[in-house]
């Protein structure tokens, strides 16, 4: 059984959490507004939608205390990760591509963070933290699978898919990864 987070970790995990959702959201949105398939268009919509609701809960997370602010403050786990993020989003062109990295690369690196989290959480101390990312890892899951499945419905750029999303990958792991 895991010991718990301390307030310090729980206000680092909820404003680093909540930058990531945001700054994906934003990304993810981006490429739904342009683009001009229409069923991935939905499905990038609908996932930074998703993204966007759990917003208030991460940061209902956030401690008010000043003690905590800097911890708690929303921000990128290292300066390079911004950087890293507007590569990404610049290198995927097509929709088939932003589709990839979008459910294979972000919603996917976003799902493990928030597993692994929940992995170092105690049951009862951070009961809070468990239930915004039991119903954030919900959202994520069924927005994969919906992901994959159209994704599947696309094999002829199967190649380019995996391509993009190798490359995004890459680009994240140079700058240490999202989280």
């Amino acid at each position: 059984m895991s010991p718990g987070l301390t307030m310090a970790d729980t206000a680092r995990a909820a404003g680093g959490l909540s930058w990531a959702v945001e700054r994906l959201a934003g990304i993810i949105g981006s490429w739904a507004a342009a683009a001009d398939d229409p069923a991935t268009a939905v499905w990038l919509a609908t996932a930074a939608r998703h993204l966007e609701w759990h917003q208030d809960g991460l940061e209902e997370l956030r401690p008010g205390y000043e003690a905590l602010a800097a911890e708690s403050r929303p921000a990128p786990a290292r300066p390079q990760t911004d950087a890293a993020l507007d590569l990404v989003a610049a290198g995927a062109t097509d929709p088939v591509e932003r589709l990839a990295v979008a459910n294979r690369v972000l919603l996917e690196g976003l799902s493990a963070h928030c597993a692994a989290l929940r992995a170092a959480a105690a049951a009862r101390a951070d009961t809070p933290l468990d239930r915004v990312l039991e119903f954030l890892m919900a959202d994520l899951r069924r927005d994969r699978e919906a992901g994959e499945a159209l994704l599947e419905g696309l094999a002829a750029s199967s190649a380019a898919a995996r391509s993009a999303a190798d490359e995004a990958q890459r680009r994240l792991a140079a700058a240490g990864g999202i989280f």
